[in-house]
């Protein structure tokens, strides 16, 4: 989910969900921002996306927003501000 092309001009908001028992891949709801370098964790039936990274110097790229995926509604939701930026990847 998420991700930056091989030339780090485009970022994207796709997601996608693999299911190991069967191997399957199947396509989710785009995320409401791009973003890459960012944690994702599966709770209950919500997958939370936090942090990560857009396009350009650390002080305007690095998010502090989160958003959850529904499993049910199959529906991506604004979910909350984080107050300290997370990011795998800096500069």
């Amino acid at each position: 989910m998420g991700g930056i092309n091989s030339d780090f001009t485009e970022v994207t908001d796709a997601a996608y969900s693999f299911n190991l028992l069967n191997e399957e891949i199947k396509y989710l709801e785009s995320m409401k921002t791009a973003r890459y370098g960012m944690t994702a964790i599966v709770k209950g039936s919500y997958l939370y996306v936090i942090g990560g990274r857009k396009i350009g110097s650390d002080e305007v790229a690095i998010l502090n927003t989160c958003e959850r995926f529904s499993f049910e509604s199959h529906k991506w939701v604004n979910f909350s501000l984080i107050l300290v930026i997370n990011c795998a990847v800096k500069k």
